[in-house]
């Protein structure tokens, strides 16, 4: 479960999330992955109609990489 807040409205319970697929599709969600980047995308419903937020995340390994 995730949960979260904006302060800006009561926060629902629980989002839905989803891992994303990138524009380029497969080959260029397999080269993210290579890469350590990870996207999700988290909905207020389990159908989707409302984005809440877009979270990307990069692997520790692959940000320590970058700084060699």
């Amino acid at each position: 479960m995730v949960t979260f807040s904006d302060s800006s409205a009561p926060a629902p319970a629980a989002v839905y999330v989803e891992r994303e697929l990138p524009w380029g599709g497969v080959p260029a969600y397999l080269a993210a992955r290579r890469g350590g980047v990870r996207s999700f995308a988290l909905w207020s419903d389990e159908w989707r109609r409302e984005r809440v937020a877009t979270v990307v995340t990069l692997s520790a390994g692959a940000a320590c990489r970058g700084t060699r």
